[in-house]
């Protein structure tokens, strides 16, 4: 029953902020433009009758300057990224925010102000405050005020006295939305971090948005917001300041200090630094000269991972281990070899590193025996059985076997060994094709012309050489004269 498409938005959404922009830009009649997908007429004019009342966009037959019909009024609030009717109140909203700290003492000082005015829609417009509105919430404010009395407790002057210095209101906001405790990253921006790991853009409309405003903050309205481009923002609103004072009051269980080491890529050694947090927002962080040995070799070893630091001990030879014992692992899992993961092969780099803490002095590391020590004693024998690096060949020297460092594909199939060599040095090879890994396993030949360059692959030369082989030999005759081709 879904339609064959879905409605465009601009035939969805409320065009207030898009026809206000348009008549920034000259278009007197936004019914008249040439939108892409056209919206609903009857839309557009509403939202043009509302920028009259709003006070943005002059009577059809005034005059601005430039010839648009946009009041100053309209321009000011062109400049807020917010709906019209929400830019239009910021003028009258200065004087209710003036001193406040939170964006509930805002709104409860407009509730206050529409209360003595008895709800009067003219005084209220005034104020940029919706008198029917104002008169709900006073409705559920006086059913929660009986529920408090029925508790014995006091109510007397409840709103009045929160909007006291007493602090009261922000330290009741501050207990219910703590897993929402934000902190700006520096007064010249609005972006924020908050605790869980999550990051933010603190509403321009907010009390605390000032250039001077409050580092520490909760707030009680975070929403993720599309963008044009590939990725969504979100939005922080109904801000409120904090006090550090308070959370070490209320919430002393959730402060955490700590010495964390972290390798400097300028610097090119590890630093060291206390770090103060509450939950696993951190407050602040200040360098010491205090360092861990088991620490230091992390950092360095986290670095190496992340590619900030470069290891040569850390070398094709060592490499080559870890993938031949992958390789058993996944093909004889029974003799249980433990298998490199990432977490693996960072714990034998901080192992290994363990007490250095310059760069240069982590590059001359020997790091093999950290690594061999992960096996078994017997195991590191069997290894050399099971996935050899070289493998006997016919001249009694040895060939080269090349590990993958993934032992299975992305598909899951295990990846053999490669086995890099040229044609005719193999035409002296008789019985089956060589195996690794108690028989399983069959290393794959990459056979290349004598030139060196590219030909075929096998993992059963015996097969090839009877029934693929034949159909190159005229070819490589041709192009190898000198080379017996059998």
């Amino acid at each position: 029953n879904r339609p064959e498409r879905n409605t465009p938005e601009i035939q969805r959404a409320d065009l207030a902020e898009t026809v206000l922009f348009l008549h920034s830009q000259g278009v007197r009649k936004a019914g008249e433009f040439d939108w892409l997908d056209k919206p609903d007429h009857a839309a557009v004019e509403r939202a043009e009758e509302l920028l009259r009342m709003l006070g943005a966009i002059r009577a059809t037959d005034d005059e601005g300057e430039g010839g648009d019909d946009l009041t100053d009024v309209g321009r000011s609030m062109l400049r807020l990224p917010m709906h019209p009717r929400y830019a239009r109140m910021q003028e009258s909203r200065e004087s209710l925010a003036e001193g406040a700290e939170s964006d509930f003492e805002v709104r409860m000082r407009a509730f206050v102000y529409a209360r003595n005015k008895g709800f009067d829609l003219g005084a209220c417009k005034a104020m940029g405050v919706h008198a029917q509105v104002a008169r709900e919430v006073e409705r559920t404010h006086r059913q929660i005020m009986d529920i408090v009395k029925a508790h014995g407790l006091n109510t007397e002057g409840a709103v009045s006295a929160s909007l006291e210095k007493d602090e009261g209101l922000r330290r009741s906001i501050v207990a219910g939305f703590v897993d929402q405790l934000g902190m700006r990253r520096d007064k010249g921006t609005l972006e924020c971090v908050l605790t869980g790991g999550r990051t933010g853009t603190l509403m321009r409309e907010c009390v605390i948005a000032r250039e001077d405003g409050p580092e520490l903050f909760v707030t009680a309205d975070a929403r993720e917001v599309s963008t044009r481009g590939p990725k969504s923002i979100t939005l922080l609103g109904l801000a409120t300041a904090v006090k550090i004072e308070w959370l070490k009051e209320m919430f002393p269980q959730h402060f955490d200090r700590s010495l964390e080491h972290v390798y400097d890529r300028s610097l090119k050694r590890v630093e060291a630094f206390e770090i103060s947090r509450f939950l696993d927002l951190t407050l602040a962080e200040k360098r010491t000269s205090e360092r861990e040995p088991v620490a230091c070799g992390r950092a360095l070893a986290k670095a190496a991972r992340a590619d900030l630091l470069t290891l040569p001990e850390f070398s094709h030879e060592v490499q080559q281990f870890i993938a031949r014992v992958n390789l058993v692992d996944a093909v004889l899992p029974e003799l249980e070899f433990p298998a490199f993961d990432e977490i693996a092969i960072e714990n034998c780099l901080a192992r290994a590193l363990r007490g250095v803490d310059i760069g240069k002095r982590a590059q001359e590391v020997s790091l093999r025996a950290a690594f061999r020590k992960r096996l078994k004693p017997e195991q590191n024998e069997w290894l050399d059985e099971l996935a050899p690096t070289r493998i006997p060949w016919l001249d009694e020297k040895s060939k080269k076997l090349l590990y993958a460092e993934a032992a299975r594909d992305k598909k899951g199939a295990i990846q053999a060994p490669e086995l890099q060599i040229k044609i005719n040095e193999c035409f002296q090879w008789e019985g089956e094709h060589p195996t690794i890994c108690e028989g399983k396993l069959k290393p794959l030949f990459r056979l290349q012309r004598p030139n060196g360059k590219k030909l075929a692959e096998t993992d059963d030369w015996p097969i090839f050489r009877k029934r693929e082989y034949p159909k190159l030999r005229k070819e490589m005759q041709a192009k190898f004269p000198a080379v017996n081709w059998p």
